[in-house]
């Protein structure tokens, strides 16, 4: 952040955030810092409130786009379980506002799928949350402690040899 003085008097600098350039321009150096540092809150506050008015819906489809994009199996399960389980769930509640209580009565809510998929789901929850307090939408991880609720474990029979 260099200050540098024009030929026109004006002193210019600028602000480099989120990957892009803001310039400044003012006819004092002492105007500079100070346009430059009022400048620089407004950034931090207007990121703020547009990552505390994010939905999970808005968020979760985010996380999957940049973290899991359909590329293996894996993401192509994160997928199923974010579009058929979370957003239908969870969707129009706003990230900043989900509480671990939420999230244990969502996984709860989830007890009749196998304990596997349960686990899955869990996980699921848990790295999508992790990257959100990552990424500022979150000060605490809501997902960081959830238990496993009571599933069925082991409901599979073996294939006979006829079967296989």
């Amino acid at each position: 952040m260099g200050l540098t003085k024009g030929k026109d008097g004006y002193y210019r600098t600028s602000l480099r955030y989120e990957g892009k350039r803001y310039p400044v321009a003012a006819k004092s150096e002492r105007e500079a810092y100070r346009k430059l540092g009022e400048l620089r809150s407004q950034l931090e506050r207007n990121q703020k409130a547009q990552r505390t008015t994010t939905t999970v819906a808005e968020y979760a489809r985010e996380w999957l786009d940049t973290y899991h994009n359909m590329r293996t199996e894996n993401d192509q399960r994160y997928r199923r379980i974010v579009e058929g389980l979370i957003i239908p769930a969870l969707g129009s509640k706003r990230v900043s506002k989900v509480t671990e209580a939420d999230l244990q009565r969502f996984l709860n809510a989830q007890a009749h799928y196998s304990h596997s998929q349960v686990s899955k789901i869990r996980m699921t929850l848990k790295q999508m949350f992790r990257k959100a307090r990552k990424n500022h939408y979150i000060t605490d991880d809501p997902a960081e402690d959830l238990k496993l609720p009571d599933c069925p474990k082991g409901t599979h029979r073996p294939l006979t040899d006829e079967e296989m």
